[in-house]
């Protein structure tokens, strides 16, 4: 009998097993039995878990190379065409070939450059090409190159082609894990900055790029270690309707205590998106903090995010590069704000009617 899995997240797969702290080695040790197995259905799913588990360090753990190279050199052997295809893999892995490590990693240096050209050509092809050489080198990493990778992946999540958004959203759950120890607290830091547009996209209006939203901000939430991951998957598992919504929202905040004003100061930045979609979830986010979180957020603020408040317009940063082709702000003013009074959008209008003032007195604070 089939697991019951929900409809918004994939079946969990092998990949799941060897990046979380799962048990490798009972699982590893039953994967060996089912590749002795007469059942073919247990010799697929026996080597596609020996073939993730390639990917990481904790196999050497529990296994010898050469004991892993005889059961992938027996799957060579194996009468269905995708277990040796498979075990052909796993023997080319970086874990049993080392040296394949420097290629890759010349191989990924020349598609960056590729990549972060304004305009590059098939850029799915560069992103899907780009997944399979960080899945490859597994826990070797690619050191700095990671945190380029990742800003400008953060850049396409509002990409107008569901496509481009989409791929940039799944693969930046890749790139958060792929820097090493080094850049780790680095790409932690990335990952906090990323939450509140995956939050946003969580309700995009495609849904393939809904669910892979989901699970890059459930990967965002374990790299940075939430107090309530467990709650958080299954909210987003099998949570429906404002109610889990709701509780998302505050399993965010509740996990980052002390934070909430680099939420807001972020999420302002919405209110002057093309976007009509991420405006109205914007304003919705926004006005659940300002409600629910308005003294928290007088004693959070900083100087830095009080002047931004203060400032007219003309004052404002200067307009950056948007992806649609767009100038938006880094940062928005009250006085910015002030424009949504004047809006041909009637929920834009009432946002300004409801929560302008807040946005003022929040203005006056500074610690």
């Amino acid at each position: 009998m089939e697991p019951s899995v929900p409809p918004c997240l994939p079946l969990p797969s092998d990949r799941a097993m060897a990046h979380y702290d799962c048990e490798v080695k009972a699982v590893l040790g039953q994967a060996v039995i089912f590749l002795k197995s007469p059942e073919e259905r247990d010799n697929i799913v026996a080597i596609l878990i020996i073939t993730e588990f390639l990917n990481g360090q904790e196999l050497t753990q529990y296994m010898s190379r050469k004991t892993m190279d005889n059961f992938l050199s027996l799957g060579l052997n194996n009468p269905n065409q995708l277990v040796r295809a498979m075990s052909l893999k796993g023997l080319s892995s970086i874990l049993l070939q080392p040296k394949k490590v420097v290629l890759l990693r010349n191989r990924l240096a020349v598609l960056l450059d590729s990549f972060l050209k304004p305009e590059p050509k098939d850029l799915l092809g560069l992103m899907e090409i780009l997944g399979d050489i960080l899945h490859r080198l597994g826990t070797q990493g690619v050191g700095a190159i990671s945190l380029k990778i990742a800003q400008h992946l953060l850049q396409l999540f509002e990409n107008e082609k569901e496509g481009v958004r989409g791929g940039a959203i799944f693969l930046y759950g890749d790139v958060i894990y792929s820097g090493g120890k080094k850049f780790r607290q680095a790409l932690k830091s990335h990952a906090f900055q990323a939450l509140v547009p995956l939050l946003f996209h969580l309700a995009d209006s495609c849904p393939d790029v809904v669910m892979k939203a989901k699970l890059t901000f459930l990967r965002c939430a374990v790299l940075l270690r939430w107090e309530f991951r467990k709650e958080l998957f299954g909210k987003l598992a099998w949570g429906r309707g404002l109610g889990a919504e709701n509780d998302i929202l505050i399993y965010m905040v509740e996990s980052n205590f002390g934070n909430y004003h680099q939420f807001l100061m972020r999420a302002l930045v919405y209110l002057v998106s093309p976007d009509r979609h991420l405006k109205l979830v914007a304003m919705k986010f926004i006005g659940g903090l300002l409600q629910d979180y308005f003294a928290d957020l007088c004693f959070c603020l900083k100087k830095d995010d009080v002047s931004t408040l203060r400032k007219s317009p003309r004052q404002a940063a200067p307009p950056q590069s948007h992806p649609r082709g767009c100038a938006v702000r880094p940062r928005v003013s009250a006085a910015d704000l002030e424009l949504l009074k004047q809006d041909p959008d009637s929920e834009s209008r009432k946002f300004y009617k409801i929560f302008f003032e807040d946005v003022v007195e929040l203005s006056q604070y500074v610690t």
